[in-house]
């Protein structure tokens, strides 16, 4: 079990914070610098299951930690780490049994529903993690999608939704310009931080690379696996037969032998090559289209590269 700590962390003024700045300006990074920066024990995040390894990878590499334990299943047991790691999908199974000094929603959008199992999973635990002194940050690209209403359970789940009127403001708010923006100002005295990249663009490199790792999906994660240890045998019997088969006294001149006849095979070995690829795409098809759309949802253009025409 996940238990909060009040020492050294002191309980924050402000216990719920949506950080919905745009994609690519460090919502991650700015979620981790939170916990360093309150000292914060045992963290919980909750996220979407193909993102579970980029998250363990994160906090690897800005916290310095590898207390990290990502919880897998419908059968909870304890939970003897103190930063864990869960998807959505099972967060409801494991509920009961979290808390922690910092809690992360990320892509916090995923609670809008005021129905979904996720969502009242998600209220009960951060509820229970404000309720011992700790804070809790939704992070999302994309906070609204369509209409303010779509933010009501999200600011119930960060504790924020009291402090802009409740339900009946968010609904009488409607579309009307003027009352948008006021909302948009309540928010960010409250709890809201949004930026979007032509306000911080002096700040940015010209480009910049990220590598978003995804788990994939794990029945086609195996099946990859299975077809990449399959090729790898195959190579290296094939390097065996040809070592042999080179008929060369001194062995640089045996390595070279069979690696040219390697070489000169390398078309049917690209074959294979490229049936894995394919697979790697299968398995992070679902990923791949899930950030697309999120992206969509800025109106920004968008330029996706292809290695499979189909």
């Amino acid at each position: 079990m996940i238990e909060a700590t009040r020492s050294p962390m002191q309980p924050p003024k402000v216990q719920g914070v949506l950080i919905g700045d745009e994609m690519g300006l460090g919502k991650t990074a700015q979620a981790l610098a939170v916990c360093k920066a309150l000292q914060a024990e045992r963290v919980l995040i909750v996220c979407p299951s193909t993102l579970r390894q980029n998250w363990k990878r994160e906090i690897r590499k800005v916290l310095q930690r590898e207390d990290v334990h990502v919880l897998l299943g419908t059968k909870p047991s304890p939970v003897r780490e103190k930063i864990a790691i869960i998807g959505y999908d099972v967060l409801y199974a494991w509920s009961g049994l979290l808390s922690a000094d910092v809690l992360i929603l990320d892509e916090v959008h995923a609670v809008k529903s005021w129905t979904a199992r996720r969502t009242k999973a998600a209220v009960e635990v951060a509820d229970r993690v404000r309720a011992r002194g700790g804070i809790v940050l939704g992070l999302s690209g994309t906070p609204v999608l369509n209409r303010p209403m779509e933010l009501a359970s999200i600011l119930r789940t960060l504790g924020l939704l009291s402090l802009v009127g409740g339900v009946d403001r968010l609904s009488a708010v409607g579309t009307a310009p003027r009352r948008l923006v006021a909302l948009n100002n309540e928010l960010r005295k409250t709890g809201y931080v949004r930026r979007k990249k032509v306000d911080v663009l002096t700040e940015l490199p010209e480009k910049r690379w990220v590598r978003l790792v995804v788990e994939g999906e794990s029945d086609k994660i195996k099946t990859y696996k299975k077809a990449e240890r399959d090729i790898v045998r195959f190579l290296a019997e094939r390097a065996k037969e040809l070592q042999a088969s080179a008929g060369a006294s001194v062995d640089d001149q045996m390595k070279a032998s069979w690696e040219a006849a390697l070489r000169a095979e390398s078309a049917q070995y690209l074959v294979a090559i490229t049936q894995l690829r394919k697979l790697s795409l299968e398995a992070k098809r679902k990923a791949m289209f899930a950030w697309i759309e999120e992206f969509k949802e800025t109106q920004k253009k968008l330029v996706v590269f292809g290695w499979h025409r189909e």
